[in-house]
């Protein structure tokens, strides 16, 4: 069981079949949370989690997207969480995320289960299979829990507020959580290894889901009463350097596979486990390990193709695509426009280390719509990058249609709309009346950066009845903006 304050998470994310990213996202996302809250001895590590793990999708996923639901107390029976998941109502392009924190251990088949009030159990695969009932795009289990042997009779029965509505999914959560099908296994530490975890929440759970500022990792030097060792997050004013905002949070606007995700976050782990135990003799550090990860189509990029953003940092001209790719981290996030197809496709793609080109594609600033690729080396990063994502077709505005919100917000005179693009992030969602046919339509797009027009798309006053496309210009976001379902 989970006699101490180690736990071992496992994160499972199982779809039916191994497949691709496709063109289209999930359209909602259902999350259930469930914990041992009431356990006097990891109770506030799993209230913590609980409230981390649920602050983060609620900054990251509109509301209109989320559906999310809490077990936990003296409700934690297996008929409520059974009762909970059979009320998801939950559609085939749509994605289910079970959390669990809390005791678990394995029997000796080899089963992994979860242990609930007065001495109840419930087991992982039954928890799979009771989600993948349900029919949807893909089965996100993740659990904060230990992984120990402990012998069973057989024939056991099977933190942040929310600032601003979000009108689309944060680009991260939507590369994560919706675009991808297959099978994630991973889990915080590798075999033979203890995962840490402190009142504050798991090491794992911080470096996803901390909401930075206050959140300090120490060792606080006291044993518990079976002599454990306990981690403490201190607040302001405790010991230890602070621990940075969660990846989720601190990458929220870039589109990046499982692999890089993971990469990062092995490091961000090993970095707080050495805060939280400095030198350590039983063990040096806490790795995060993973056994399978979905599977990205290849590209190579082509003469043509446009380049718009790298990083999530839109590029006006070719001395700002030098400068990105020349300050980019290892693993390079960018969005093209495919030339021959004319979607748009969030990629990512290895860079080179030492002296040389970095890419490996060479882009002129000639057009007025991004950096058009003129070159690629052979072998370069540029010819071996992956697919994260797919858009749909890309929308232009036309004159007279009719831009009736912006970010949530009404627009009713020109000048609400241009305060409205000038204060926007740098994802812009916003309503659209169509007007040939009079349908509306939500849609977003990237922005500009620095000075000059954001949008690129004039408009006027329509009567208090939203704002009147002018004109829409070309190489602007205004000219290829995507659907939002």
């Amino acid at each position: 069981m989970k006699g101490d304050l180690y736990r071992q998470i496992r994160l499972t994310a199982i779809a039916f079949v191994l497949l691709v990213p496709g063109a289209a996202s999930g359209k909602q996302i259902h999350v259930l949370m469930v914990g041992d809250t009431l356990d006097q001895g990891i109770g506030a590590s799993v209230r913590r989690d609980l409230a981390n793990f649920s602050a983060v999708f609620d900054l990251s996923v509109p509301q209109r997207q989320l559906t999310t639901a809490r077990v936990s107390g003296q409700g934690l029976t297996k008929a409520n969480i059974v009762n909970t998941i059979q009320g998801f109502r939950v559609g085939g392009d749509d994605t289910v995320v079970f959390f669990w924190s809390g005791h678990g251990a394995h029997d000796q088949q080899g089963r992994h289960y979860f242990k609930l009030l007065h001495e109840e159990v419930l087991y992982r695969d039954e928890v799979i299979r009771r989600l993948q009932a349900k029919g949807p795009r893909l089965t996100v289990v993740l659990t904060d829990t230990c992984d120990r042997f402990h012998e069973r009779p057989l024939g056991v029965p099977l933190v942040a507020p929310r600032a601003l509505p979000r009108e689309v999914a944060a680009p991260l959560f939507d590369a994560l959580f919706l675009a991808p099908r297959g099978l994630v296994d991973v889990n915080a530490c590798a075999q033979g290894e203890a995962a840490w975890a402190a009142p504050e929440g798991g090491l794992l759970v911080l470096a996803l889901c901390c909401p930075g500022g206050p959140c300090k990792v120490t060792d606080d030097g006291t044993r518990a009463a079976k002599g454990v060792e306990v981690g403490q997050v201190a607040g302001p004013g405790g010991a230890g350097p602070p621990v940075p905002p969660g990846y989720l949070l601190r990458r929220t606007n870039e589109y990046l596979s499982w692999r890089t995700v993971l990469a990062d976050v092995r490091q961000d782990v090993h970095a707080l486990y050495q805060r939280a135990r400095p030198g350590n003799a039983r063990q040096a550090t806490q790795t995060v390990t993973s056994w399978s990860l979905p599977e990205y189509p290849k590209v190579s990029l082509q003469p043509g193709d446009v380049i718009f953003s790298v990083n999530g940092q839109t590029l006006l001209d070719a001395d700002e695509f030098w400068d990105a790719v020349k300050r980019s981290p290892p693993t390079m996030a960018f969005t093209i426009r495919d030339r021959n197809t004319r979607r748009v496709l969030h990629l990512e793609t290895a860079l080179r280390v030492g002296r040389g080109s970095r890419f490996g594609v060479a882009g002129s600033d000639d057009y007025s719509d991004g950096i058009h690729v003129v070159g690629v080396d052979a072998g370069s990063p540029g010819s071996r990058a992956i697919v994260v994502k797919k858009e749909g077709k890309p929308v232009r505005l036309e004159p007279d249609d009719v831009i009736l919100s912006i970010n949530g917000e009404q627009i009713n005179s020109q000048k609400a709309y241009w305060n409205a693009v000038k204060e926007s992030p740098p994802i812009m969602t916003f309503k659209l009346r169509n007007h040939r046919n009079g349908n509306i339509l939500h849609l977003k797009t990237r922005l500009r950066s620095g000075d000059g027009s954001r949008f690129g798309v004039d408009a006027d006053n329509n009567n208090g009845d939203g704002v009147r496309v002018v004109q829409a210009y070309d190489g602007y976001p205004g000219t290829r903006c995507q659907t939002v379902p």
